[in-house]
């Protein structure tokens, strides 16, 4: 029978799992239906099994994003049952990403590996989403800018998907430029405070 709640697909499954999110590079979604579930995902240390804060979880081909909270929790809600592509990152962290299957709401653990301690862990992570700011749809193909915001003080950049989504990771702690532009519509900007460690996410509405 099948296990309620997210559910396994094929492939090398990710440790310290309650429900397995399945690594499977190149896997497409199948679609998902019009039934509505709630999903409460909690990310800890691999090592420690302490819950993880500022994990940036992203559902790209359901335009979701979200970051976990101290208790390293967040709720996906409004998810059609179905199968859905998951990316985990964290500064200091190695990235994750899998498949999972959406039968009903339940909940799921999951888990990151601590990158070696040598490398920078005070770099923060930056998300968003462009959208418009009439109709509030997500924009694609809207050219994103952190301004002086890489490991050496370089400008980052970044281009929207259909879901509007944009990422920036190794970001210098301090405050930024927020840059976002596209053809046919006002460019805005506006200044970003990013703690040391720390992910934000924005909100980029853009107006004719």
């Amino acid at each position: 029978m099948p296990v309620p709640g997210p559910h396994p697909r094929s492939g090398p499954a990710w440790a310290l799992l309650l429900c397995v999110i399945a690594g499977f590079p190149g896997a497409r979604p199948t679609p998902a239906s019009a039934q509505a579930d709630t999903i409460v995902v909690e990310v800890v240390d691999r090592g420690t099994g302490r819950p993880l804060e500022n994990v940036v979880v992203q559902l790209p081909e359901a335009r979701m994003q979200a970051i976990t909270d101290a208790e390293g929790r967040i709720r996906l809600e409004g998810l059609g049952r179905g199968s859905y592509r998951m990316i985990l990152t964290r500064q200091g962290y190695q990235k994750e990403e899998g498949d999972f299957a959406v039968l009903r709401s339940g909940s799921v653990r999951l888990s990151l590996q601590r990158l070696d301690v040598s490398r920078d862990t005070d770099r923060g992570t930056v998300v968003g989403r462009v959208l418009a700011r009439n109709s509030g749809e997500p924009l694609s193909a809207a050219s994103v800018t952190l301004v002086g915001a890489g490991r050496r003080g370089e400008t980052l950049r970044s281009e929207t998907g259909s879901a509007g989504l944009f990422e920036f990771r190794e970001v210098l702690p301090g405050r930024h430029a927020l840059r976002a532009e596209r053809l046919g519509m006002a460019t805005r900007e506006d200044s970003i405070s990013v703690p040391p460690g720390a992910a934000v996410e924005v909100t980029v509405h853009l107006s004719v």
